[in-house]
């Protein structure tokens, strides 16, 4: 018999969204910050599974139709384009905390939310020793939410 945490007696990984059920029983006065947590999970989800995977496709069907399977700079350029639309997202979140926008809050915004929406699409793909890519970037992603406080 396992645990759903990583406490030792037994090696299965743990799944984050095990994890924040059982950090909402504990805690459930501080949902707020689990709720971000769990906002990178989702967001992963559907950046990696939904956006990308979409992106790449489309790529694929409409500019290298004649090849069976999908080339690099398909996958790679749906990973920009992705990054970039995560970026973008959080925009609207921009304004409210900052009240209007201007270069320094653009930069600030497509960096610190583009640069490891690129980051974690990278490790989607080219996680080839692992079978399981969207669950480790997932892990990777909740791991930082956590770390760099919401």
């Amino acid at each position: 018999m396992s645990c759903a945490l990583r406490c030792g007696c037994c090696r299965r990984r743990r799944s984050p969204i095990l994890i924040f059920f059982y950090q909402a029983a504990l805690f459930g006065d501080k949902l707020d910050a689990m709720a971000q947590q769990v906002g990178g999970i989702v967001e992963e989800f559907l950046m990696r599974l939904f956006v990308m995977s979409f992106l790449c496709w489309f790529l694929w069907k409409f500019f290298a139709r004649k090849e069976n399977n999908i080339p690099e700079w398909a996958l790679f350029a749906g990973n920009i384009l992705a990054a970039i639309l995560f970026a973008a997202a959080h925009l609207p979140a921009m304004v409210t905390l900052f009240g209007s926008l201007d270069v320094l809050i653009l930069l600030r915004c497509f960096l610190l939310n583009g640069a490891p929406g690129f980051c974690f699409g990278l490790l989607s793909r080219y996680n080839k020793k692992s079978q399981n890519g969207i669950d480790n970037v997932v892990r990777r992603d909740y791991n930082l939410t956590v770390v760099s406080g919401g």
